[in-house]
């Protein structure tokens, strides 16, 4: 699986601002599959893809809100968002809006009306950006 553009879990957490526990519970529930490694132990890196670290960071954001997070729901935004490469993203975040509101037959929808429990993708996908690997 390639790694471009993929983020560690250490990455993640300090994205999503999850406790140090919470991923690693979310992966081994199989609530989150990383694209690469998984193997228990040191050394043993887990990677994310872009596509994935924003649905966590939309999914954190979810949780963190006052209307909170099912884990399933958690397990269907990341899900989501990883179904999408990084230009349909983008061309999604153009088209649509920068806002997510669900998901309709996997994917994500977006729209152009802000409210404040809906997460504003494309600030997310400009977070990323900055701490994915090359």
């Amino acid at each position: 699986m390639p790694t471009q553009n993929a983020l560690s879990t250490t990455a993640i957490r300090d994205l999503c601002r999850l406790p140090g526990a919470t991923l690693t519970d979310w992966i081994e529930k199989g609530i989150v599959t990383p694209v690469a490694g998984g193997e228990k132990g040191r050394g043993h890196t887990r990677l994310f893809s872009f596509t994935q670290a924003v649905g966590l960071m939309v999914a954190s954001q979810l949780r963190a809100s006052e209307r909170g997070c099912h884990p399933s729901y958690i397990a269907q935004v990341v899900t989501a968002f990883a179904s999408l490469t990084v230009a349909e993203l983008q061309t999604q975040i153009a088209q649509d809006g920068p806002h997510f509101v669900g998901i309709v037959q996997g994917k994500p929808v977006l729209r152009a009306i802000e409210y404040p429990e809906w997460p504003n993708v494309e600030r997310i996908a400009k977070q990323v950006s900055k701490l994915a690997v090359k």
